[in-house]
C-alpha cells in the first residue's frame, strides 16, 4: 500500500503531488489562501478577492483530468507528472502572492495605528526595523527559502561559442552538459540524458546505437572508429570532459554506469592498465575551445589526418 501511495502520489514521474511542490519554499504560504477566502473580514484586503480567483480551482481540475488521462492513455499524452507538475506551482505562485499582499497590508495598516502613541511607535519602528533586517540584512537565511531548483548550465563559454555557429551543426558528447545545449542555444545533439527515457523501445533502440557508437568511438585505441562514427552521424563536434580518461569517471557518469557490464567495466580496465583512448593524442590538434572543465574538439580535424572527408 505504501508502494502505491508513493507511485501515485509522489512519485517522481508517476505522482500526482510533484516533489518539488515547495520550491520555492515561499510557495507554501499560498496554502493560506483557502483561509483568506473563508473568513476575508479579518482582514481589510481580503474582501477585494474577486469571484475571479476560481480560475486557480479551474488550472488545478485541468491539471487533474489530464493527469488521470495520461494514465489511461499511456504513454500517449507523456508522463502523467508533467500535468500537474507546473500547473500546481502556477497556482501556489499566484496564491502566494496574493497571500503576502493583504498580510502585508494589514500588517501596515496595524503598524500606522499603533504610532498614535509614543510608546507604540517606537515598537513599531522596531518591528518594522527586524523585518527590514530579516528580509534584507541576512541574504544567507533567505537564499534556500526562494531556491527554486532549476538546473543551471556551468559552460557559458561553450555555450557563447556554439551559438555563433551555424543552427545545422551536429555535436557529440557523453557529458551531462549535453541536455543544456539543446535548450540555451538551439544546436542539435547525437544524444542526450533529457531524452533517453526508454519508454518506448522502438525509439529508445536508436538512442542506445547512438550513444554506445559515442561512448566506444571517445575510448577506442583505434582512430578510424572515430572516422568512422564522425561519419556515419556526420558529427562537427565532440565534446570531452576533462576527466573523461580517468578511471573512477566510468563510475561517475550516468551512461557509462548503466551499460558498466556490456562496454563499461572492459573501458575502466583498459584506463587503469594505462591504454591511452585515440582520441586523446587528438586534442591538442583538434582543440578550438576549452573550459575548466571542458574540451571542444572539431570533428573535421580526426578526418583530415587521416585524408578522408565526410561523406
Amino acid at each position: 500500500m505504501s508502494n502505491l501511495w508513493i507511485f501515485f502520489i509522489s512519485g517522481r514521474r508517476s505522482g500526482i503531488v510533484p516533489q518539488n511542490l515547495f520550491l520555492p519554499r515561499i510557495l507554501i504560504v499560498g496554502l493560506f489562501l483557502l483561509i483568506l477566502i473563508i473568513f476575508p473580514r479579518r482582514l481589510p484586503l481580503a474582501e477585494q478577492i474577486k469571484p475571479n480567483i476560481i480560475l486557480l480551482l479551474q488550472i488545478w481540475q485541468a491539471g487533474v483530468a489530464l493527469f488521470v488521462a495520461a494514465y489511461l492513455l499511456l504513454f500517449r499524452l507523456h508522463l502523467p507528472s508533467r500535468y500537474t507538475n507546473h500547473s500546481f506551482q502556477i497556482i501556489l505562485a499566484i496564491a502566494t502572492a496574493i497571500v503576502l499582499c493583504i498580510t502585508l497590508d494589514s500588517v501596515f495598516r496595524w503598524v500606522t495605528q499603533q504610532l498614535s502613541s509614543r510608546s507604540h511607535r517606537i515598537l513599531g519602528l522596531i518591528f518594522i526595523g527586524f523585518l527590514g533586517i530579516l528580509l534584507i540584512g541576512d541574504s544567507s537565511l533567505w537564499s534556500n527559502f526562494y531556491e527554486f531548483g532549476y538546473k543551471k548550465g556551468k559552460s557559458q563559454a561553450v555555450y557563447q561559442f556554439f551559438a555563433q555557429q551555424p543552427k545545422d551543426i551536429m555535436i557529440a558528447l557523453i557529458s551531462e552538459e549535453v541536455n543544456y545545449i539543446p535548450t540555451f542555444y538551439q544546436r542539435s545533439v547525437l544524444v542526450a540524458w533529457e531524452y533517453a527515457i526508454p519508454y518506448h523501445l522502438g525509439y529508445y533502440s536508436h538512442i542506445k546505437q547512438r550513444a554506445t557508437k559515442l561512448i566506444l568511438a571517445q575510448y577506442h585505441s583505434d582512430i578510424r572508429l572515430i572516422q568512422d562514427f564522425i561519419n556515419t552521424y556526420e558529427i562537427d563536434f565532440i565534446i570531452l570532459d576533462r576527466q573523461a580518461f580517468m578511471p573512477e569517471y566510468v563510475l561517475q557518469n550516468r551512461w557509462l554506469i548503466q551499460w558498466y557490464h556490456q562496454i563499461g567495466n572492459q573501458i575502466e580496465v583498459n584506463l587503469q592498465n594505462g591504454m591511452i583512448p585515440a582520441i586523446v593524442s587528438t586534442i591538442d590538434k583538434c582543440l578550438i575551445s576549452e573550459t575548466e572543465n571542458l574540451f571542444v574538439l572539431e570533428a573535421d580535424c580526426f578526418l583530415t589526418e587521416s585524408g578522408k572527408g565526410k561523406t
